[in-house]
């Protein structure tokens, strides 16, 4: 297993490789949402040049799963119908989705500054993806440089979704990795000690602040890990923008930003978001 994994990134390593020397390295454009696949893209970034990346990549948990709300009340939330089937970015096969994850996770790695930090949304099915990366960075740390584990994090969610077919216990809870690359000493703005649990309890997304985007993340949360690990001027990288919770957390903050998202809808969406909310 560990071979195939490091396999897979050595693959993603010659790719990068090949798109390097198949056309010069563009420039990154700050402040702009590019519209392309997330592995694509960064491999035309420039090594060590991002400060921060925070971001919330696909799970593979959709399913064909649908839930009628409409027999629950006025008070409950405008839509009737709950879908949980993502579409094909959030649906593929177990081999597929971790060759893919492993192909954005090394470019994240690679264009990481040393001591640059880097937040990841996740679920349970990537708990043993992380812990077994640890045990290949000898093998391609020299080539992408090393991320240190220093925390999971988690959200709690003050407002979860009910267990619809009760046979499970209600997901209240969504963890965010937290690594620095090593080289060099790490931005961490320390703030006040009731502040710095890794833990936070906050609600799903909802009313103005919500878009259409089915796993937007509330924009508190996402500027708490850009206030603690970057710096005014910084380039903050999201390679999976979504709804443009991360740019808009970036510029809020005095940060420069990179956003990546494959769906133009949700490029369309997002540009919106950020000219309405920084107008404000």
């Amino acid at each position: 297993m560990l071979v195939w994994i490091a396999t897979i990134e050595q693959e993603w390593l010659w790719k990068s490789y090949c798109l390097k020397y198949m056309k010069k390295n563009e420039n990154m454009e700050l402040n702009k949402i590019i519209c392309g696949d997330a592995i694509e893209e960064m491999a035309k970034i420039e090594s060590q040049s991002v400060d921060l990346i925070v971001t919330d990549p696909p799970y593979n948990v959709s399913t064909n799963l649908k839930i009628d709300r409409s027999r629950w009340g006025k008070k409950q939330q405008r839509k009737a119908i709950i879908n949980f089937d993502y579409g094909e970015w959030d649906n593929k096969t177990d081999d597929d989705f971790y060759k893919f994850t492993m192909g954005w996770y090394f470019h994240c790695k690679r264009v990481l500054k040393e001591g640059g930090s880097i937040y990841i949304f996740f679920t349970k099915e990537l708990i043993s993806w992380f812990h077994l990366n640890r045990n290949v960075k000898e093998d391609i740390g020299f080539i992408a440089g090393s991320i240190k584990t220093k925390n999971i994090i988690s959200w709690i969610k003050s407002n979860p979704l009910p267990a619809f077919n009760r046979t499970n216990y209600r997901s209240a809870v969504e963890f965010i990795y937290f690594g620095q690359k090593e080289g060099e000493k790490a931005t961490f703005n320390f703030g006040e000690q009731k502040s710095m649990k890794n833990w936070f309890e906050h609600p799903l997304v909802q009313g103005k602040e919500r878009t259409k985007h089915p796993t937007q993340k509330p924009l508190k949360l996402v500027q708490k890990f850009i206030e603690v690990s970057s710096n005014k001027g910084d380039i903050v990288l999201d390679p999976f923008l979504g709804s443009g919770t991360t740019a808009l957390a970036a510029k809020l903050l005095g940060r420069n930003y990179t956003g990546i998202e494959k769906n133009p809808e949700y490029v369309k969406m997002a540009e919106q978001r950020l000219a309405q909310q920084l107008l404000l």
